[in-house]
């Protein structure tokens, strides 16, 4: 994969795993509190949601580039390599359209919320902040789909041999 590609990967895992540790932080503190201060965090619960919806579209880049999805793939395998490198092919240029319909009906909705500036009931934080991670993680996963096309199409490679 290009350098680029890389350095997006790196930092969205980096946030990701981010996001993961700062839910053990919440959750713990949020345990200490009101099982030894009869004083729950009343935002934990909230934040710790965005949070984790957060580290599953972030980490969706790495998974992508990885080539790492749930497949059924045991007949392409079985299949002569151009066959196989055509499925994959199309394989990837199909979910790279659903990643970019996925943007382009995500999009707006975040606008309007960045608009109307709503915020969420108890942690008060943008909305369009947890709901811009969904878009975005989508088009990088469309980022990536893209250039993997192209240095398939360009050298004849195969994703497994990209990726491996």
């Amino acid at each position: 994969m290009s350098p680029l590609i890389d350095r997006l990967t790196n930092a969205t895992q980096f946030l990701a795993t981010l996001l993961l540790v700062l839910i053990v932080a919440i959750n713990t503190a949020n345990v200490i509190g009101r099982y030894v201060f009869s004083a729950p965090i009343g935002w934990a619960e909230e934040v710790m949601l965005y949070f984790l919806i957060g580290a599953v579209f972030l980490t969706f880049v790495k998974i992508t580039r990885d080539a790492a999805h749930v497949r059924m793939d045991m007949l392409v395998r079985s299949m002569p390599r151009r066959f196989r490198i055509a499925m994959e092919t199309a394989v990837d240029a199909i979910t790279m359209l659903v990643c970019l319909t996925a943007v382009y009906a995500g999009a707006p909705i975040v606008m309007k919320l960045i608009e109307f500036d709503q915020r969420s009931d108890s942690s008060h934080i943008p909305m369009a902040l947890p709901q811009g991670v969904i878009p975005f993680g989508f088009a990088c996963a469309a980022l990536v789909l893209a250039v993997g096309i192209a240095a398939r199409i360009r050298r004849g490679e195969t994703s497994e041999s990209q990726h491996k």
